[in-house]
């Protein structure tokens, strides 16, 4: 699809009529992740009217690949974004999101892994979605950091499979920043899934 000459979208009059987009993709082995995803974006932002972008990855998306994409996405209007398998650094994620930060107000990230070798961290990433945007909802399920599980350690949150919680107080995620573990959780005490809204 992506061998589409994607300039003739300028001359399509629904393209500007989009706000929602979802996409799956699915990587093949043995491709240069340059060769595909520099395209892939220039796809995404000829729908400048994009309020909603839902990338869905069949297998994992590798670290490289989304690195380039978060170099070249910036949707101006872009209010919920959702992204499910995807490997990347802290910092990639934090580009992309604070590129988006004037609009950007929900993130659901579903079976997101993130490297630590650059130094970073989910817990300097969620530092800085709490201090740079201004999220009405943030859903985490099943992330992890260099393939190991995290959950969050906050005793007085419901133990269940969802966290839920209520307000746009940031001590509140802080103190879910804090509590990010490691590991598997025992089925008494922690939960995979992080819900703020």
């Amino acid at each position: 699809m992506l061998a589409f000459p994607v300039s003739h979208l300028d001359r399509v009059p629904w393209v500007n009529a989009i706000i929602t987009l979802e996409l799956t993709l699915v990587p093949s082995d043995g491709v240069a992740p340059r060769a595909w995803s520099e395209p892939l974006a220039d796809f995404i932002m000829r729908f400048q009217k994009l309020e909603c972008l839902d990338l869905y990855v069949d297998t994992r998306l590798k670290q490289a690949a989304f690195s380039i994409l978060s170099q070249n996405l910036e949707l101006p209007h872009l209010r919920t974004l959702k992204l499910d398998g995807v490997d990347g650094l802290p910092e990639d994620l934090s580009r992309f999101f604070i590129k988006n930060r004037s609009t950007l107000r929900e993130i659901f990230l579903e079976i997101i892994g993130v490297s630590t070798s650059t130094g970073g961290s989910w817990q300097t990433l969620l530092s800085e979605v709490r201090n740079q945007l201004q999220l009405t909802r943030l859903k985490m399920t099943q992330c992890d950091a260099n393939g190991d599980d995290i959950c969050f350690a906050e005793d007085s949150f419901d133990r269940s499979n969802i966290i839920d919680v209520i307000g746009q107080d940031t001590r509140l995620l802080g103190r879910l920043i804090k509590s990010i573990m490691k590991g598997t959780p025992g089925h008494e005490e922690r939960a995979s899934v992080l819900e703020i809204f």
